[in-house]
């Protein structure tokens, strides 16, 4: 098959998703492309994509603005001279699509709200042939009640409007595919759970030594771009709050984007600076999550949470904010330990109750690997997108 993905900003879980769909794609000898704009895209992105030749040629950048408006219409154009631009750049014998040749895509995937608004244009303005698939992961954000009531009822009315130009909305959470079917309602089109997956990793379930957080400083890590949206502030407080409580802890977040200034100044003002670092984007988020004690993601909002699930898989206790797709990947008291967002009183009694009770912190780690080894494998996703592209019936949900 040919495939063709879009999506806005390559940076982050959605990245790693898209990424992660694409080297599947290609291990199976499929043929793929993904138009994104490489302005956007995080350090890890552009790095892969560096020392990457076969995936390198496989990637064209267009300029992509978030926020819908008239300027969609030039992305639009640039996405059809993109195409063709691309002719010619995969295996011989299987040359891309462009506007008006013979040869085709067999699926379109588009990724996130603009990305999708993008694949379903693709149909309606006939840039590809009507017998390519058109499938679509919202990713939560259009679908998500963050925007302000106005903008969320734009966003909203246009996913319905689009919906009919879909052959398969692919959700890679439950959280998703539930907000879809609320908010924009499952009869519209063909609506698929398909988990977004890892990579099997290795667990350590190994006991925590004798005085960890008191004699032995307790290890917490954070991962992610450093927005509002990601509750660094929350963290860093929260960290404030269990050391006020006596115990030892030395707390770790990495990441870029523009809260860095203010997340620097509350490290200060907190005098936290010999046990909050603030590290650059890391080039290997597992290697760095191994150290890791206890693994923290309070986001407002996550469609899915890689972070959480990454860092479960790899035996470490997680807590979380009980919001979008966390509530799937963390299980409450089972697998992890889910908390108010912004609640930095409840994050530092989720801490501190692992610290005191690594025994049932054990029990629940190991839990959570098995969890993350059953239940999110990254070849039963791929295999899941293959099989939408395809039109084969849908599996069931689990």
């Amino acid at each position: 098959m040919r495939i063709l993905y879009l999506l806005r900003n390559a940076e982050g879980g959605i990245r790693t998703h898209v990424e992660a769909l694409m080297r599947g794609a290609l291990e199976r000898g499929h043929d793929v492309l993904l138009i994104t704009d490489l302005r956007q895209a995080d350090a890890g992105f552009q790095r892969t994509i560096e020392e990457n030749p076969e995936l390198r040629k496989r990637v064209v950048s267009i300029p992509m603005r978030s926020a819908p408006g008239p300027w969609d219409l030039l992305t639009l154009w640039l996405l059809m001279v993109g195409l063709k631009s691309a002719r010619g750049t995969e295996t011989e014998g299987a040359s891309i699509a462009t506007p008006g040749s013979g040869v085709h895509f067999d699926a379109v995937h588009g990724h996130g709200a603009k990305g999708g608004l993008f694949a379903r244009l693709c149909r309606i303005f006939g840039i590809l042939p009507r017998r390519t698939r058109v499938v679509y992961t919202p990713h939560g954000g259009s679908l998500h009640a963050m925007h302000g009531f106005l903008l969320n009822s734009i966003y909203v009315w246009i996913e319905r409007r689009l919906a009919k130009y879909t052959d398969v909305v692919l959700a890679e959470s439950r959280y998703t595919f539930e907000q879809f079917e609320k908010r924009v309602g499952s009869g519209r089109t063909e609506l698929r759970l398909n988990r977004n997956g890892i990579a099997e990793l290795e667990p350590n379930l190994s006991a925590w030594p004798a005085g960890l957080g008191k004699s032995i400083p307790a290890r917490i890590g954070a991962f992610g771009l450093l927005r509002s949206i990601k509750c660094f502030d929350v963290l860093i407080s929260a960290v404030f709050e269990v050391r006020k409580r006596g115990y030892s802890v030395q707390l770790d977040i990495s990441g870029e984007g523009k809260e860095r200034p203010n997340l620097e100044k509350l490290i200060r003002d907190l005098s936290l600076t010999d046990h909050v670092r603030l590290h650059r984007e890391t080039s290997n988020a597992i290697s760095e999550m191994k150290t890791c004690h206890i693994v923290a993601q309070p986001s407002r909002f996550e469609s899915f949470g890689l972070v959480a699930l990454e860092a479960q898989a790899l035996g470490c206790a997680v807590v979380a904010s009980g919001v979008g797709g966390l509530v799937d990947i963390v299980e409450d008291g089972q697998t992890g330990k889910l908390v108010g967002e912004t609640e930095v009183d409840d994050l530092a009694d989720a801490i501190v109750w692992f610290l005191d009770h690594p025994d049932e912190t054990l029990t629940m780690r190991a839990r959570a690997a098995r969890r993350a080894r059953e239940e999110f494998s990254v070849d039963r996703m791929v295999e899941g997108a293959i099989d939408s592209y395809r039109g084969k019936p849908a599996g069931e949900l689990k």
